[in-house]
Protein backbone atom coordinates (compact mmCIF):
# COMPACT_ATOMS: atom_id res chain seq x y z
CA UNK A 1 0.00 0.00 0.00
CA UNK A 2 1.44 3.34 -1.07
CA UNK A 3 -0.02 6.56 0.46
CA UNK A 4 -0.45 9.13 -2.34
CA UNK A 5 -1.16 12.74 -1.22
CA UNK A 6 -4.44 14.27 -2.40
CA UNK A 7 -3.06 17.80 -1.90
CA UNK A 8 0.39 19.39 -2.07
CA UNK A 9 1.17 19.40 1.66
CA UNK A 10 -0.87 16.78 3.54
CA UNK A 11 -1.03 17.09 7.32
CA UNK A 12 -3.40 14.21 8.19
CA UNK A 13 -4.12 10.69 7.00
CA UNK A 14 -7.45 11.86 5.54
CA UNK A 15 -5.45 13.78 2.94
CA UNK A 16 -3.75 10.62 1.68
CA UNK A 17 -5.11 8.13 -0.84
CA UNK A 18 -4.12 4.47 -0.24
CA UNK A 19 -3.05 3.00 -3.58
CA UNK A 20 -2.52 -0.75 -3.75
CA UNK A 21 0.65 -1.90 -5.47
CA UNK A 22 -0.42 -5.17 -7.12
CA UNK A 23 1.52 -7.84 -9.07
CA UNK A 24 1.55 -7.40 -12.84
CA UNK A 25 0.29 -10.95 -13.44
CA UNK A 26 -2.79 -10.36 -11.30
CA UNK A 27 -3.65 -7.28 -13.36
CA UNK A 28 -3.57 -9.35 -16.54
CA UNK A 29 -6.08 -11.76 -14.99
CA UNK A 30 -8.17 -8.85 -13.70
CA UNK A 31 -8.30 -7.40 -17.22
CA UNK A 32 -9.75 -10.63 -18.58
CA UNK A 33 -12.41 -10.69 -15.87
CA UNK A 34 -13.15 -6.97 -16.32
CA UNK A 35 -13.90 -7.45 -20.04
CA UNK A 36 -16.47 -10.14 -19.26
CA UNK A 37 -17.98 -8.08 -16.43
CA UNK A 38 -18.48 -4.98 -18.56
CA UNK A 39 -19.84 -6.97 -21.50
CA UNK A 40 -22.48 -8.44 -19.21
CA UNK A 41 -23.20 -5.09 -17.55
CA UNK A 42 -23.67 -3.40 -20.96
CA UNK A 43 -25.80 -6.25 -22.32
CA UNK A 44 -28.06 -6.29 -19.23
CA UNK A 45 -28.11 -2.45 -18.94
CA UNK A 46 -27.03 -2.60 -15.31
CA UNK A 47 -25.55 0.90 -15.26
CA UNK A 48 -27.70 4.02 -15.45
CA UNK A 49 -26.90 6.61 -18.14
CA UNK A 50 -25.84 9.09 -15.44
CA UNK A 51 -23.09 6.80 -14.13
CA UNK A 52 -20.09 8.07 -16.07
CA UNK A 53 -16.89 6.80 -14.46
CA UNK A 54 -14.79 3.96 -15.89
CA UNK A 55 -17.07 3.40 -18.90
CA UNK A 56 -16.27 3.47 -22.59
CA UNK A 57 -17.51 6.65 -24.22
CA UNK A 58 -18.13 8.32 -20.85
CA UNK A 59 -15.89 10.83 -19.08
CA UNK A 60 -15.89 13.79 -16.74
CA UNK A 61 -16.74 15.87 -19.82
CA UNK A 62 -19.92 13.93 -20.59
CA UNK A 63 -20.94 13.94 -16.92
CA UNK A 64 -20.52 17.71 -16.60
CA UNK A 65 -22.04 18.37 -20.01
CA UNK A 66 -25.30 16.74 -19.00
CA UNK A 67 -25.45 18.75 -15.76
CA UNK A 68 -24.60 22.04 -17.46
CA UNK A 69 -27.12 21.57 -20.26
CA UNK A 70 -29.93 20.64 -17.85
CA UNK A 71 -29.25 23.83 -15.89
CA UNK A 72 -29.04 25.90 -19.10
CA UNK A 73 -32.43 24.61 -20.28
CA UNK A 74 -33.91 25.33 -16.83
CA UNK A 75 -32.57 28.89 -17.00
CA UNK A 76 -34.13 29.28 -20.46
CA UNK A 77 -37.50 28.33 -18.91
CA UNK A 78 -36.90 30.95 -16.17
CA UNK A 79 -36.41 28.23 -13.55
CA UNK A 80 -33.82 27.71 -10.84
CA UNK A 81 -31.87 24.52 -10.19
CA UNK A 82 -31.22 23.27 -6.67
CA UNK A 83 -28.15 21.03 -6.41
CA UNK A 84 -26.56 19.00 -3.62
CA UNK A 85 -23.00 17.75 -4.06
CA UNK A 86 -22.76 14.70 -1.82
CA UNK A 87 -19.47 13.59 -0.33
CA UNK A 88 -18.92 9.99 0.81
CA UNK A 89 -15.96 9.58 3.15
CA UNK A 90 -13.44 6.93 2.04
CA UNK A 91 -16.02 5.37 -0.27
CA UNK A 92 -13.67 2.87 -1.96
CA UNK A 93 -12.22 1.80 1.41
CA UNK A 94 -15.49 1.11 3.24
CA UNK A 95 -17.26 -1.23 0.80
CA UNK A 96 -18.68 -4.25 2.61
CA UNK A 97 -17.79 -7.65 1.15
CA UNK A 98 -21.12 -9.23 2.12
CA UNK A 99 -23.08 -6.26 0.73
CA UNK A 100 -21.09 -6.52 -2.50
CA UNK A 101 -22.04 -10.18 -2.97
CA UNK A 102 -25.72 -9.44 -2.23
CA UNK A 103 -25.81 -6.52 -4.67
CA UNK A 104 -24.10 -8.52 -7.43
CA UNK A 105 -26.49 -11.43 -6.82
CA UNK A 106 -29.46 -9.07 -7.33
CA UNK A 107 -27.82 -7.83 -10.54
CA UNK A 108 -27.90 -11.36 -11.92
CA UNK A 109 -24.26 -12.47 -11.71
CA UNK A 110 -23.78 -16.24 -11.57
CA UNK A 111 -22.96 -18.11 -8.37
CA UNK A 112 -19.53 -19.32 -9.61
CA UNK A 113 -18.60 -15.70 -10.33
CA UNK A 114 -19.87 -14.59 -6.91
CA UNK A 115 -17.68 -17.23 -5.23
CA UNK A 116 -14.69 -16.05 -7.25
CA UNK A 117 -15.48 -12.40 -6.40
CA UNK A 118 -15.65 -13.20 -2.67
CA UNK A 119 -12.28 -14.95 -2.94
CA UNK A 120 -10.86 -11.92 -4.78
CA UNK A 121 -12.05 -9.43 -2.15
CA UNK A 122 -11.57 -11.33 1.12
CA UNK A 123 -8.43 -12.70 2.73
CA UNK A 124 -6.30 -9.88 1.33
CA UNK A 125 -3.39 -8.74 3.51
CA UNK A 126 -1.72 -5.37 3.10
CA UNK A 127 1.06 -3.23 4.49
CA UNK A 128 2.19 0.35 4.06
CA UNK A 129 5.66 1.17 2.75
CA UNK A 130 7.24 4.64 2.86
CA UNK A 131 10.77 4.68 1.46
CA UNK A 132 12.46 1.65 3.11
CA UNK A 133 10.15 1.42 6.11
CA UNK A 134 7.32 -1.13 6.19
CA UNK A 135 4.40 -1.53 8.54
CA UNK A 136 3.12 -4.86 9.87
CA UNK A 137 0.74 -6.93 7.75
CA UNK A 138 -2.99 -6.32 8.32
CA UNK A 139 -6.00 -8.26 7.07
CA UNK A 140 -8.25 -6.13 4.87
CA UNK A 141 -11.89 -6.53 5.94
CA UNK A 142 -13.47 -3.77 3.86
CA UNK A 143 -13.01 -1.95 0.56
CA UNK A 144 -11.77 -2.63 -2.94
CA UNK A 145 -8.08 -2.15 -3.77
CA UNK A 146 -7.46 1.25 -5.35
CA UNK A 147 -4.99 0.89 -8.17
CA UNK A 148 -6.57 -2.34 -9.38
CA UNK A 149 -8.41 -2.84 -12.67
CA UNK A 150 -11.50 -4.50 -11.17
CA UNK A 151 -11.86 -2.09 -8.24
CA UNK A 152 -13.48 0.81 -10.15
CA UNK A 153 -15.89 -1.51 -11.97
CA UNK A 154 -16.92 -3.22 -8.76
CA UNK A 155 -17.55 0.19 -7.20
CA UNK A 156 -19.66 1.31 -10.18
CA UNK A 157 -21.91 -1.72 -9.85
CA UNK A 158 -21.93 -1.44 -6.05
CA UNK A 159 -23.45 2.07 -6.14
CA UNK A 160 -25.66 1.49 -9.21
CA UNK A 161 -28.75 0.95 -7.04
CA UNK A 162 -28.55 4.51 -5.66
CA UNK A 163 -30.93 5.57 -8.44
CA UNK A 164 -33.59 3.29 -6.93
CA UNK A 165 -33.90 5.57 -3.88
CA UNK A 166 -33.98 8.86 -5.80
CA UNK A 167 -37.37 10.08 -7.10
CA UNK A 168 -37.94 10.59 -10.87
CA UNK A 169 -38.09 14.37 -10.33
CA UNK A 170 -34.51 14.32 -9.02
CA UNK A 171 -31.50 13.86 -11.30
CA UNK A 172 -28.62 11.87 -9.83
CA UNK A 173 -25.25 12.11 -11.60
CA UNK A 174 -22.48 9.80 -10.38
CA UNK A 175 -18.80 9.81 -11.24
CA UNK A 176 -16.99 7.32 -8.98
CA UNK A 177 -17.61 8.58 -5.44
CA UNK A 178 -18.70 12.07 -6.60
CA UNK A 179 -22.50 12.25 -6.52
CA UNK A 180 -24.56 15.27 -7.56
CA UNK A 181 -28.30 15.58 -7.01
CA UNK A 182 -30.31 18.35 -8.59
CA UNK A 183 -33.82 19.35 -9.62
CA UNK A 184 -35.28 22.48 -11.13
CA UNK A 185 -38.47 24.46 -10.57
CA UNK A 186 -39.79 28.00 -10.70
CA UNK A 187 -38.92 30.32 -7.83
CA UNK A 188 -42.36 29.99 -6.20
CA UNK A 189 -41.89 26.21 -5.79
CA UNK A 190 -38.36 26.46 -4.40
CA UNK A 191 -39.39 25.77 -0.80
CA UNK A 192 -41.29 22.62 -1.76
CA UNK A 193 -38.33 21.55 -3.89
CA UNK A 194 -36.12 21.92 -0.82
CA UNK A 195 -38.51 19.64 1.11
CA UNK A 196 -38.24 17.03 -1.65
CA UNK A 197 -34.45 17.33 -1.56
CA UNK A 198 -34.40 16.76 2.20
CA UNK A 199 -36.52 13.63 1.78
CA UNK A 200 -34.15 12.40 -0.92
CA UNK A 201 -31.14 13.08 1.33
CA UNK A 202 -32.80 11.07 4.11
CA UNK A 203 -33.30 8.16 1.70
CA UNK A 204 -29.68 8.38 0.54
CA UNK A 205 -28.49 8.44 4.16
CA UNK A 206 -30.39 5.20 4.83
CA UNK A 207 -29.06 3.68 1.62
CA UNK A 208 -25.48 4.64 2.50
CA UNK A 209 -25.82 3.04 5.95
CA UNK A 210 -27.13 -0.18 4.40
CA UNK A 211 -24.23 -0.08 1.92
CA UNK A 212 -21.64 0.63 4.66
CA UNK A 213 -20.88 4.05 3.14
CA UNK A 214 -20.62 7.27 5.17
CA UNK A 215 -22.29 10.43 3.85
CA UNK A 216 -20.21 13.31 5.21
CA UNK A 217 -22.43 16.34 6.06
CA UNK A 218 -19.40 18.61 6.65
CA UNK A 219 -18.18 18.20 3.04
CA UNK A 220 -21.59 17.92 1.39
CA UNK A 221 -22.52 21.28 -0.15
CA UNK A 222 -25.57 22.79 -1.82
CA UNK A 223 -25.93 25.35 -4.63
CA UNK A 224 -28.79 27.26 -6.23
CA UNK A 225 -28.30 27.93 -9.96
CA UNK A 226 -30.05 30.81 -11.69
CA UNK A 227 -29.40 33.62 -14.13
CA UNK A 228 -27.85 36.80 -12.68
CA UNK A 229 -31.09 38.65 -13.52
CA UNK A 230 -33.28 36.16 -11.63
CA UNK A 231 -30.88 36.13 -8.69
CA UNK A 232 -31.01 39.90 -8.45
CA UNK A 233 -34.78 40.24 -8.97
CA UNK A 234 -35.74 37.54 -6.42
CA UNK A 235 -32.77 38.16 -4.04
CA UNK A 236 -31.79 34.49 -4.35
CA UNK A 237 -28.26 35.05 -3.05
CA UNK A 238 -29.65 36.00 0.39
CA UNK A 239 -32.56 33.55 0.36
CA UNK A 240 -32.12 30.80 2.99
CA UNK A 241 -32.28 27.19 1.81
CA UNK A 242 -32.84 24.73 4.64
CA UNK A 243 -31.15 21.49 3.64
CA UNK A 244 -29.62 19.03 6.08
CA UNK A 245 -28.16 15.55 6.42
CA UNK A 246 -29.46 14.14 9.67
CA UNK A 247 -29.54 17.11 12.02
CA UNK A 248 -26.57 18.90 10.41
CA UNK A 249 -27.39 21.75 8.02
CA UNK A 250 -25.60 21.85 4.67
CA UNK A 251 -23.37 24.76 3.72
CA UNK A 252 -24.49 26.74 0.69
CA UNK A 253 -21.73 27.77 -1.69
CA UNK A 254 -21.74 30.05 -4.73
CA UNK A 255 -18.77 28.40 -6.47
CA UNK A 256 -17.39 24.88 -6.31
CA UNK A 257 -14.87 22.68 -8.11
CA UNK A 258 -16.75 19.77 -9.66
CA UNK A 259 -14.78 17.11 -11.55
CA UNK A 260 -11.98 19.57 -12.26
CA UNK A 261 -14.15 22.52 -13.36
CA UNK A 262 -14.92 25.55 -11.18
CA UNK A 263 -18.66 26.17 -11.51
CA UNK A 264 -20.48 29.24 -10.20
CA UNK A 265 -24.19 29.46 -9.41
CA UNK A 266 -24.73 31.59 -12.53
CA UNK A 267 -22.66 29.35 -14.85
CA UNK A 268 -20.12 32.08 -15.53
CA UNK A 269 -16.60 30.88 -16.26
CA UNK A 270 -14.48 33.77 -14.96
CA UNK A 271 -13.58 31.83 -11.81
CA UNK A 272 -12.51 28.74 -13.74
CA UNK A 273 -10.38 30.69 -16.22
CA UNK A 274 -8.75 32.52 -13.30
CA UNK A 275 -7.74 29.24 -11.61
CA UNK A 276 -6.69 27.78 -14.97
CA UNK A 277 -4.44 30.76 -15.72
CA UNK A 278 -2.86 30.61 -12.28
CA UNK A 279 -2.14 26.89 -12.69
CA UNK A 280 -0.66 27.23 -16.21
CA UNK A 281 1.52 30.23 -15.39
CA UNK A 282 2.78 28.39 -12.31
CA UNK A 283 3.86 25.45 -14.47
CA UNK A 284 5.54 27.76 -17.00
CA UNK A 285 7.42 29.53 -14.19
CA UNK A 286 8.80 26.17 -13.05
CA UNK A 287 9.71 25.14 -16.61
CA UNK A 288 11.65 28.35 -17.23
CA UNK A 289 14.12 27.29 -14.56
CA UNK A 290 15.25 24.38 -16.76
CA UNK A 291 14.95 26.00 -20.20
CA UNK A 292 18.74 26.22 -20.62
CA UNK A 293 19.01 22.44 -20.17
CA UNK A 294 16.38 21.47 -22.73
CA UNK A 295 16.23 21.50 -26.52
CA UNK A 296 13.36 22.65 -28.73
CA UNK A 297 11.63 19.27 -29.03
CA UNK A 298 11.77 18.58 -25.29
CA UNK A 299 10.42 22.05 -24.47
CA UNK A 300 7.56 21.54 -26.93
CA UNK A 301 6.78 18.12 -25.44
CA UNK A 302 6.82 19.46 -21.87
CA UNK A 303 4.49 22.34 -22.73
CA UNK A 304 2.04 20.07 -24.56
CA UNK A 305 1.92 17.65 -21.64
CA UNK A 306 1.89 20.11 -18.74
CA UNK A 307 0.24 23.29 -20.07
CA UNK A 308 -1.87 22.60 -23.16
CA UNK A 309 -3.36 19.52 -21.51
CA UNK A 310 -4.69 21.77 -18.74
CA UNK A 311 -6.21 24.14 -21.28
CA UNK A 312 -7.83 21.21 -23.10
CA UNK A 313 -9.23 19.45 -20.02
CA UNK A 314 -13.04 19.70 -20.06
CA UNK A 315 -12.80 22.77 -22.30
CA UNK A 316 -16.10 21.83 -23.96
CA UNK A 317 -17.85 22.53 -20.66
CA UNK A 318 -16.87 26.20 -20.64
CA UNK A 319 -17.55 26.68 -24.35
CA UNK A 320 -18.39 29.29 -25.49
CA UNK A 321 -16.86 32.02 -23.35
CA UNK A 322 -16.63 35.78 -23.67
CA UNK A 323 -13.97 37.37 -25.88
CA UNK A 324 -12.26 38.73 -22.77
CA UNK A 325 -11.83 35.23 -21.28
CA UNK A 326 -10.81 33.79 -24.64
CA UNK A 327 -8.04 36.39 -24.89
CA UNK A 328 -6.79 35.30 -21.45
CA UNK A 329 -6.56 31.71 -22.66
CA UNK A 330 -4.82 32.85 -25.84
CA UNK A 331 -2.23 34.77 -23.80
CA UNK A 332 -1.48 31.53 -21.91
CA UNK A 333 -0.88 29.74 -25.21
CA UNK A 334 1.34 32.58 -26.42
CA UNK A 335 3.35 32.30 -23.19
CA UNK A 336 3.71 28.56 -23.75
CA UNK A 337 4.88 29.14 -27.34
CA UNK A 338 7.35 31.76 -26.10
CA UNK A 339 8.91 29.15 -23.82
CA UNK A 340 9.23 26.67 -26.70
CA UNK A 341 10.79 29.16 -29.16
CA UNK A 342 12.86 30.95 -26.54
CA UNK A 343 11.56 34.32 -27.69
CA UNK A 344 8.47 36.47 -27.30
CA UNK A 345 5.46 35.20 -29.29
CA UNK A 346 2.18 37.06 -29.82
CA UNK A 347 0.99 36.03 -33.28
CA UNK A 348 -1.01 33.16 -34.75
CA UNK A 349 1.63 32.24 -37.37
CA UNK A 350 4.03 31.11 -34.64
CA UNK A 351 1.26 28.97 -33.09
CA UNK A 352 0.59 27.30 -36.46
CA UNK A 353 4.33 26.62 -36.96
CA UNK A 354 4.23 24.53 -33.77
CA UNK A 355 1.43 22.42 -35.24
CA UNK A 356 -1.08 23.89 -32.77
CA UNK A 357 -4.37 25.61 -33.33
CA UNK A 358 -5.04 28.99 -31.67
CA UNK A 359 -7.36 28.73 -28.68
CA UNK A 360 -10.54 29.74 -30.55
CA UNK A 361 -10.14 27.10 -33.26
CA UNK A 362 -8.62 24.57 -30.84
CA UNK A 363 -11.75 24.68 -28.68
CA UNK A 364 -13.99 24.52 -31.77
CA UNK A 365 -12.12 21.43 -32.94
CA UNK A 366 -12.80 19.69 -29.64
CA UNK A 367 -16.52 20.51 -29.88
CA UNK A 368 -16.61 19.14 -33.44
CA UNK A 369 -14.92 15.90 -32.39
CA UNK A 370 -17.42 15.47 -29.55
CA UNK A 371 -20.26 16.14 -32.01
CA UNK A 372 -18.92 13.43 -34.34
CA UNK A 373 -18.89 10.92 -31.46
CA UNK A 374 -22.44 11.91 -30.50
CA UNK A 375 -23.62 11.26 -34.07
CA UNK A 376 -21.68 8.14 -35.02
CA UNK A 377 -20.43 6.42 -31.83
CA UNK A 378 -22.57 3.73 -30.19
CA UNK A 379 -20.77 4.28 -26.86
CA UNK A 380 -21.78 7.94 -26.54
CA UNK A 381 -24.19 8.54 -23.59
CA UNK A 382 -27.81 8.33 -24.70
CA UNK A 383 -28.83 11.39 -22.70
CA UNK A 384 -26.40 13.52 -24.76
CA UNK A 385 -27.52 12.47 -28.24
CA UNK A 386 -27.70 15.31 -30.76
CA UNK A 387 -31.00 16.04 -32.50
CA UNK A 388 -30.73 15.94 -36.29
CA UNK A 389 -32.87 17.76 -38.83
CA UNK A 390 -35.57 15.44 -40.18
CA UNK A 391 -36.74 16.15 -43.73
CA UNK A 392 -40.44 15.71 -44.45
CA UNK A 393 -39.69 15.03 -48.12
CA UNK A 394 -36.97 12.92 -49.70
CA UNK A 395 -34.77 15.57 -51.30
CA UNK A 396 -31.24 15.46 -52.69
CA UNK A 397 -30.04 17.37 -49.63
CA UNK A 398 -31.65 14.83 -47.28
CA UNK A 399 -28.51 12.69 -47.30
CA UNK A 400 -26.52 15.50 -45.68
CA UNK A 401 -26.53 15.53 -41.88
CA UNK A 402 -27.57 18.77 -40.25
CA UNK A 403 -28.21 19.39 -36.57
CA UNK A 404 -31.14 21.23 -35.06
CA UNK A 405 -30.20 24.61 -33.56
CA UNK A 406 -32.15 24.96 -30.29
CA UNK A 407 -33.42 28.15 -28.69
CA UNK A 408 -31.26 27.58 -25.58
CA UNK A 409 -27.77 28.89 -26.34
CA UNK A 410 -24.49 27.78 -24.76
CA UNK A 411 -25.60 24.13 -24.72
CA UNK A 412 -23.86 21.22 -26.43
CA UNK A 413 -26.68 20.94 -28.99
CA UNK A 414 -26.39 24.64 -29.86
CA UNK A 415 -22.57 24.79 -30.01
CA UNK A 416 -22.27 21.51 -31.95
CA UNK A 417 -24.99 22.49 -34.44
CA UNK A 418 -23.51 25.92 -35.13
CA UNK A 419 -20.07 24.45 -35.87
CA UNK A 420 -21.04 21.12 -37.48
CA UNK A 421 -23.58 22.61 -39.90
CA UNK A 422 -20.91 24.96 -41.31
CA UNK A 423 -18.75 22.04 -42.48
CA UNK A 424 -18.75 20.79 -46.10
CA UNK A 425 -21.20 17.96 -46.80
CA UNK A 426 -18.50 15.36 -47.47
CA UNK A 427 -16.88 16.07 -44.09
CA UNK A 428 -20.20 15.85 -42.21
CA UNK A 429 -20.93 12.47 -43.79
CA UNK A 430 -17.52 11.02 -42.84
CA UNK A 431 -18.17 8.34 -40.22
CA UNK A 432 -14.49 7.57 -39.56
CA UNK A 433 -13.37 9.53 -36.49
CA UNK A 434 -9.67 9.81 -37.42
CA UNK A 435 -10.45 10.95 -40.95
CA UNK A 436 -13.02 13.46 -39.65
CA UNK A 437 -10.49 14.84 -37.16
CA UNK A 438 -7.85 15.34 -39.86
CA UNK A 439 -10.26 17.02 -42.27
CA UNK A 440 -11.68 19.40 -39.66
CA UNK A 441 -8.14 20.19 -38.50
CA UNK A 442 -7.22 21.27 -42.03
CA UNK A 443 -10.40 23.36 -42.33
CA UNK A 444 -9.77 25.13 -39.03
CA UNK A 445 -6.13 25.80 -39.95
CA UNK A 446 -7.32 27.46 -43.13
CA UNK A 447 -9.72 29.62 -41.14
CA UNK A 448 -6.85 30.59 -38.83
CA UNK A 449 -4.73 31.77 -41.73
CA UNK A 450 -7.63 33.74 -43.20
CA UNK A 451 -8.27 35.34 -39.83
CA UNK A 452 -4.60 36.27 -39.48
CA UNK A 453 -4.52 37.76 -43.01
CA UNK A 454 -7.63 39.87 -42.32
CA UNK A 455 -6.04 41.12 -39.11
CA UNK A 456 -2.81 42.14 -40.88
CA UNK A 457 -4.76 43.77 -43.72
CA UNK A 458 -6.16 46.33 -41.26
CA UNK A 459 -2.66 47.76 -40.71
CA UNK A 460 -1.59 47.94 -44.37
Amino acid sequence: MSPVPKIDNPVSKDQLRPISVLPVLSKVFEKLVAIQMMNYADHAHLLHDHISAFRKGHSTTTALMGVRDDIRYAMKRKEVALMVLADFSKAFDTISFSATIMKFYKLGFSKPFLKWLLSYLSGRTQFVQINDRKSSYQLSQFGVPQGSILGPMIFNLYVSDLHEVTPPSMECVQYADDTSLYSHSNVKELDSRAVDMNETLASITNWSQDSNLALNPAKTKCMLFSTPQMSSYHSLAERPIHLSVGDKPLERVHSIKLLGVHMTDTLKWDDHVKHLASSCYGVLAALRKIKNFTNYHLRKHLVECLVLSRLDFNDIIFYPITDCLLKRLQRIQFAAASFVFGRYVNNIDSILKLGWLPMKERREWHVLKAAHKAIYSHDWPRNLQLEQVRHARNLRSSSTINLVIPHASDTFQHSAAALFNSLPSNVKCCDNFKSFSKQTLCILRGRCRNRAERFLAKFR
